[in-house]
């Protein structure tokens, strides 16, 4: 078909949705946090609280849409599908519209059930859900214990089993110890 290769890119762009204002209406739209890895928390949230406070008129689905990005969103889905398989063949238009992975909390609304994420163009994506009481063991005492869900999701044609396993209990560390918080 084609040259096939890996592009590895620099900057982390963390497709997130936010719901939006749409006249009477509220809706998730996709927003990208761009290079998300050189902002901190207080950063991050921010400017995800400023995305939400965006207020759109009702004939727009997504804020910052180019002429040609408008076009294709009023496009039949089957047209849409196709050129989505065309263009998504090229990582960084890929990055451009979708960013390089995705993330997305479903615990502020309560949910506290099974998280499933289905797919996507992303290598990596997570998903956040409840914190959850458990009784647990610790040492010799048992104690009940907050357990937040979380979800990450991979590629495995990319991301081989142990890099991703490294990566899962560090990320486990981390939230366990609050770090940079």
């Amino acid at each position: 078909m084609g040259e096939e290769k890996i592009v590895i890119f620099k900057d982390v762009d963390v497709a997130v949705p936010v719901e939006r204002k749409f006249g009477h209406y509220a809706m998730p739209v996709a927003y990208i946090l761009r290079k998300a890895n050189e902002k901190s928390v207080d950063e991050i949230t921010s400017e995800i609280r400023r995305a939400q406070s965006v207020r759109l008129d009702e004939n727009e689905q997504v804020a910052g849409l180019t002429k040609l990005e408008k076009i294709v969103m009023a496009m039949p889905s089957f047209m849409q599908k196709l050129l989505l398989k065309l263009l998504g063949r090229n990582a960084f238009i890929r990055k451009k519209h979708f960013g390089t992975t995705a993330a997305m909390a479903v615990g502020m609304m309560g949910f506290d059930g099974w998280l499933l994420i289905l797919g996507g163009h992303y290598t990596t994506q997570i998903a956040i859900g409840g914190i959850v009481k458990k009784i647990v063991k610790n040492d010799d005492e048992i104690e009940e214990r907050d357990f937040l869900r979380l979800v990450i999701s991979v590629d495995h044609d990319i991301i081989d089993g142990a890099p991703l396993a490294r990566f899962a209990s560090k990320l486990a560390e981390m939230l366990k110890n609050a770090a940079m918080l």
